[in-house]
């Protein structure tokens, strides 16, 4: 199963608007991973090992959305992670 790159960009610019007076660096950090390994999956949508890593960059930025109270927007990633779950020998994990 893939997932949208539009509502991954669309949660990733929620993120930006809600943690902006958090100002942490590590929201930062995670949202500029995220964004790297969607590029890197779009080019090699069979690559498991960049899914497995985006899905770790969602799932950090999903603990500093629970932790900071910020529970729609930790579904919303948790979601999304979801869908990237890698099985061995499971090779639709491609972007849509």
């Amino acid at each position: 199963m893939g997932f949208s790159m539009i509502i991954l960009e669309d949660t990733l610019e929620l993120v930006t608007k809600v943690t902006a007076s958090d100002r942490s660096a590590s929201v930062a950090d995670c949202v500029a991973a995220i964004r790297g390994y969607a590029e890197l999956i779009a080019s090699d949508p069979t690559n498991i090992e960049y899914a497995q890593k985006l899905r770790h960059a969602l799932t950090n930025l999903f603990e500093i959305a629970h932790k900071n109270q910020h529970f729609i927007l930790a579904t919303r990633l948790e979601s999304i992670a979801h869908q990237l779950d890698v099985k061995p020998g499971n090779r639709n994990d491609g972007v849509n």
